[in-house]
């Protein structure tokens, strides 16, 4: 279920706002994928969130697209993800936390994040409930974590098929996919826009490369009645019955 975000006390889980004044949005937030391993774990994914929260009249809200992770070279550990975020001034802030990164076969270790990456990194790095992401697999080489599910051990299938199929944009994607890792070739990046895990790679050669984790995403899905018009960032802005959804793939801002 969606978390209920409302004006008033403060929170720093994205909580407590009173309702009684505002414009409803739903926002889905999903944070920049983790890089993954060099000869080593795929990557976790980027923070996944799904929240109805209500945006105070003529506020400006920024809007932060996190970036993915870098991949890892020379044996080494990739980079953690980026945040994606909702920021008001004055108000909590609505964030996806950046997915952790894969381990290294030099033994660089594997990192929390919104999903945590292969090689014991852990997951819902944010404290939310219900959850961001999951933990990465626990073995030197394995999948990182997901929104939907734990990484596996031992599995080469990239991604890790455990993100959440979302279609607030109108059509079904599947945002929130942990980094897989093959034993061949250099480890492929995360899809960009969908906070995926980068891929590991364990062929033996230290110079394999893991892949990058895929940026994040933000969109706002607004009655239309209630819609303003006023934008930064050049968001993709496009009608699905009585609303508009305002989709982000680089940052930027909305005034409700």
């Amino acid at each position: 279920m969606p978390l209920l975000a409302t004006y008033g006390a403060a929170s720093a889980k994205g909580l407590g706002f009173s309702t009684s004044l505002g414009i409803e949005a739903t926002m889905l937030i999903v944070a920049g994928g983790g890089g993954a391993g060099a000869a080593g774990s795929g990557a976790g994914a980027g923070g996944y969130r799904s929240i109805v929260g209500y945006l105070k009249k003529s506020q400006v809200y920024t809007v932060t697209i996190g970036g993915g992770g870098s991949g890892g070279s020379n044996n080494g550990a990739g980079s953690s993800g980026q945040n994606s975020s909702v920021t008001g001034s004055g108000l909590v802030n609505f964030f996806g936390t950046g997915g952790g990164r894969g381990k290294g076969h030099a033994g660089a270790a594997a990192e929390n994040g919104g999903s945590g990456g292969g090689g014991g990194g852990l997951g819902n790095a944010g404290g939310f409930s219900p959850v961001e992401g999951f933990a990465g697999g626990t073995q030197d080489i394995s999948q990182g974590g997901g929104s939907s599910a734990v990484g596996q051990n031992g599995v080469e299938t990239h991604p890790a098929n455990n993100g959440t199929a979302n279609s607030i944009t109108g059509s079904s994607v599947t945002y929130g996919q942990g980094g897989g890792y093959n034993g061949t070739d250099p480890g492929t990046a995360g899809t960009a826009n969908e906070g995926d895990g980068g891929q590991g790679n364990f062929s033996g050669n230290p110079m394999s490369s893991g892949g990058a984790g895929g940026s994040g995403i933000v969109v706002l899905k607004i009655l239309a009645t209630q819609y303003s018009g006023t934008t930064t960032g050049s968001p993709t802005v496009t009608d699905s019955g009585s609303y508009k959804i305002i989709k982000y793939t680089g940052s930027g801002s909305y005034t409700a």
